[in-house]
């Protein structure tokens, strides 16, 4: 108690509760003394690691090839440039996915326009892949160049735009179909587009639409 005892304080003829009171009052002192000590010393550790992180940055800022971050720092920075391109990829992958959605839709929503049989529409769809390359959408999300498209389409799949004549037919009096059924092998080896476009939409079943 850095010298302060009951002995001593007897001999300055103090009663017990003021000794109780002064020791109190002492030791209270030295325990934050202690605890300001405690905590010097442990910002004085920090400070020696800080200063020795500077100095490793520095050097490898300066170009020591020798500094043990420059490994670290090239790992961490070849993770993250690796993940920043997985989550590129995977964003692009969304983004061209809604968009091949949007255009699939605009799509069939022209084949319906432009008088193409509802039971046909998805047939249609699926005998087209090239959708993505095919249609091209506005910032509203409307076809571009709309009546070029509409006459290429008629032009593919003219045969399946309903007409009042279809309307009028029954199944009692289905529309004539002469010669035999094509195989799936054969209406692949089709070079026409239009016309293997139009044999794989009466033959639908055949590619499991």
């Amino acid at each position: 108690m850095a010298g302060i005892t009951r002995r001593l304080l007897k001999s300055m003829g103090l009663n017990e509760e003021q000794e109780d009171q002064i020791i109190e009052a002492h030791l209270s002192v030295v325990d934050a003394l202690k605890e300001e000590r405690d905590s010097l010393k442990t910002e004085a550790e920090k400070s020696k690691r800080l200063q020795a992180r500077v100095d490793e940055l520095e050097a490898l800022a300066n170009g020591d090839t020798e500094s043990p971050y420059k490994a670290k720092y090239e790992k961490l920075e070849a993770e993250r440039e690796k993940l920043q391109k997985e989550f590129d990829d995977y964003k692009a992958g969304i983004e061209h996915e809604h968009e091949v959605s949007a255009k699939k839709d605009a799509f069939r929503s022209l084949l319906k326009e432009i008088g193409i049989s509802e039971k046909r529409i998805d047939t249609i769809v699926r005998a087209t892949p090239e959708i993505d390359e095919l249609v091209t959408l506005d910032k509203d999300g409307a076809i571009k160049d709309k009546s070029k498209l509409s006459e290429k389409v008629k032009g593919d799949w003219g045969d399946f735009i309903v007409t009042s004549e279809d309307r009028k037919q029954t199944p009692e009096n289905p529309p004539s179909n002469s010669g035999g059924r094509m195989t799936k092998e054969q209406i692949m080896e089709i070079k026409d587009t239009a016309a293997r476009q139009k044999a794989i939409a009466e033959n639908h079943d055949l590619f499991g639409y």
